[in-house]
């Protein structure tokens, strides 16, 4: 097996149940481990053995610098230089952010309720997400069993949406 020659070297891993994403130093991202609902971003569901760089593309087809990324259990994101959120992988209570419930996406799809606010964190736990933005606000998606949204509900959010109780310690 012959492994990819990375040019930089991995700045930070994250672990999904089954797939793992990594990101260089040079801003590149690699995905790798099983390809089931589009986890790992390559516009199919067929696993990957070995880590392989996926390209995220900005709106001029430009290749966008991944800075961060992180791993749900079927379902993935990552944080670009631009503050742009993608999500992909397994659609189910609306852990992608999407405002919908689609099918599962094989490919990166950007957030844009998310874009305004300019993310600076990203995290995703088995069927959620959530995103710091620059501003500091904590915005959660996603199943919401257990009240892990933070809303002050059991209820999922198809969408980002801020988590009110926290808004006072923005500052």
């Amino acid at each position: 097996m012959q492994f990819p020659k990375f040019t930089k070297p991995i700045v930070s891993i994250s672990c999904g149940f089954s797939h793992v994403l990594a990101v260089t130093l040079d801003y590149k991202l690699f995905s790798w481990g099983d390809g089931s609902y589009g986890a790992l971003g390559f516009g199919d569901k067929e696993d990957q053995v070995e880590p392989t760089r996926l390209e995220i593309f900005d709106h001029q087809g430009r290749v966008y610098k991944i800075i961060q990324a992180a791993c749900g259990k079927q379902h993935s994101m990552c944080l670009t230089n631009n503050s742009n959120i993608y999500s992909w992988g397994k659609c189910a209570n609306g852990r992608l952010g999407h405002d919908e419930e689609p099918t599962d996406l094989l490919s990166p799809k950007e957030i844009y309720r998310l874009s305004q606010r300019k993310p600076v964190f990203i995290a995703c736990g088995e069927s959620h997400s959530a995103a710091i933005s620059e501003k500091r606000e904590l915005f959660t998606w996603g199943h919401g069993g257990y009240g892990r949204l933070g809303h002050g509900t059991d209820e999922r959010a198809m969408a980002p949406t801020v988590v009110d109780a926290l808004k006072h310690l923005k500052t």
